[in-house]
């Protein structure tokens, strides 16, 4: 009886270690996975901000070379001509939509990375 109980045990215990390197496996990919996406949409991140960067390089030498209302600054129809045409209004809110979908991508994927730290008992 001791012998039986003893191989169940055993086989019980291989058989549980298998199953906690299978999902030790599964983890591991999963966070590789998420640390792919968030360096792609950090790297997403970083080109965005370089073309902001322009933008706004190009945006104030336009409106440095361009006239000026009584208050100093410039007209709406002046900036948006400077800066490449009517279009810019529609671009603004096409940016700003583009990057609040980004930012909650972002925190959906730091949210889900500490859910799976936590399941891995790595924090």
């Amino acid at each position: 009886e001791y012998n039986r109980q003893r191989e169940y045990l055993e086989k019980s215990v291989e058989s549980l270690k298998r199953k906690l390197g299978k999902d030790m496996k599964l983890h591991q990919a999963d966070k590789m996975r998420l640390l792919r996406e968030s360096t792609d949409l950090t790297n997403e991140i970083n080109v965005l901000r370089r073309e902001l960067h322009q933008y706004t390089r190009r945006r104030n030498a336009a409106l440095a070379a361009g006239s000026q209302i009584e208050d100093g600054s410039p007209t709406r129809e002046e900036t948006d001509s400077a800066i490449g045409g009517s279009d810019s209004e529609s671009f603004r809110s096409e940016a700003a939509r583009e990057i609040d979908l980004q930012r909650k991508q972002i925190q959906a994927l730091v949210q889900q990375i500490s859910r799976l730290e936590l399941g891995l008992g790595l924090k």
